[in-house]
């Protein structure tokens, strides 16, 4: 039960944030809790040593925020971190005691990082951004396998906006995207488009590297089709920008791939697409076809999907889906009832999934007793997320 004294401390503080709002507006409440609560006159060296550290990070945190533990490897600070999160807890989005945690709303961040009326508690975000980066690069140093699910997938927009040199950010381009780094991403994430949204943010800086690493993607990595097919756009952007793509049968392949993807030059896709041997060559020459959404590709895309091997089925898959050629339903239904493979039918509830298809739902429903799958839980699968579905199922 509540106590006399504690609700009249409330109604207090109710009537200040109130009283500072109908002032200054937001910027007043959170003024007047960091006076109240964090850091009061004459205690600045409380706010500089315990608590701007902490709030910094969180302000500048990504996706879902950073955990206990995390904030205390960030800071060193394992008791200051447990004071700051139960002090700020009002302003936190996050599950105590462990997290992960960032600032309830987008305006306590811009209060603390951009307000120019803040004058007492400005925090520097390109310093926040470094902090975090030359943690993990340190951590990188020892071995990248204990890389986390954070820094697998936040490291490199952090590394983008840190107060940083131009070299000292080149140096650490070069620690960071390495094969070590790559299998700490495919590890912590299940497969690599989070890598490819990271060498579109290292393009900025160095688009000859983001281009080769591209590559190793497409030919080494054995990435999976969606993620070959966002390597493909960003490869696409960056060749008018450096010109050959790299040396080598294969890649100099994939370079005639995006030269004719260029021109818009379908005969000469349908041509690598038919008569190419190497098969990752194939899946690329298929998913240029699908970003012509050109008509003329839908044939080859259908022989592809198919008559190829997996992979080269899967690519034709995803090609399709972005030609969203509304004349592939009938044949893409004749080759569902047709087919003895569950394989096959799978992808085809996948391509009439994404391109929003009512015949999917009929198809979801004909089969769903048999399954033992509610058609709800199949719709959420198959037309919510397939994207998902589709990265785990290859």
């Amino acid at each position: 039960m509540k106590t006399a004294s504690h609700r009249a401390c409330c109604v207090v503080t109710l009537h200040a944030c109130v009283k500072a709002y109908t002032k200054e507006g937001l910027s007043g409440v959170y003024a007047e809790f960091l006076r109240r609560e964090i850091a009061p006159p004459g205690q600045e060296e409380r706010w500089i040593q315990t608590y701007r550290p902490i709030l910094g990070l969180l302000a500048v945190a990504q996706g879902a925020g950073l955990t206990r533990a995390q904030l205390a490897w960030l800071t060193g600070r394992a008791d200051d971190v447990d004071l700051a999160l139960l002090k700020s807890n009002q302003y936190l989005q996050g599950n105590a005691p462990d997290g992960p945690f960032r600032l309830f709303h987008r305006s306590f961040a811009e209060f603390l990082l951009d307000d120019p009326t803040n004058q007492n508690y400005h925090i520097d975000a390109a310093r926040m951004h470094r902090t975090i980066v030359e943690a993990y690069l340190r951590l990188g140093q020892a071995r990248w396998e204990a890389c986390d699910y954070y820094g697998a997938v936040h490291l490199i927009d952090h590394l983008a906006v840190a107060d940083l040199p131009t070299v000292e950010r080149a140096a650490a381009l070069d620690d960071i995207l390495t094969p070590e780094y790559i299998a700490a991403v495919r590890r912590e994430t299940g497969w690599l488009d989070p890598f490819i949204a990271d060498l579109a943010t290292a393009a900025r800086f160095d688009p000859q590297r983001a281009a080769t690493l591209c590559l190793r993607i497409i030919l080494v990595e054995e990435a999976n089709s969606l993620v070959r097919q966002r390597a493909l756009r960003l490869l696409t952007s960056l060749r008018a920008r450096i010109g050959m793509m790299g040396a080598g049968d294969q890649a100099e392949r994939i370079d005639h791939i995006l030269d004719a993807l260029s021109r818009h030059d379908v005969p000469a896709l349908q041509a690598l697409a038919r008569g190419e041997p190497d098969r990752t060559v194939v899946c690329m020459a298929a998913l240029a076809l699908g970003e012509t959404r050109d008509p003329a590709a839908l044939p080859d895309l259908l022989q592809l999907l198919r008559k190829g091997r997996r992979e080269v089925s899967w690519a034709a898959a995803d090609a399709l889906i972005v030609l969203n050629d509304p004349r592939a339903i009938p044949e893409l239904l004749d080759w569902y009832r047709v087919s003895r493979y569950p394989a096959d039918r799978e992808r085809v509830l996948y391509i009439l999934g994404w391109m929003r298809a009512e015949e999917a739902y009929a198809l979801v429903d004909s089969f769903r007793d048999q399954l033992a799958v509610s058609s709800s839980q199949w719709n959420e699968v198959w037309f919510r997320w397939p994207r998902q579905t589709n990265g785990w199922m290859q």
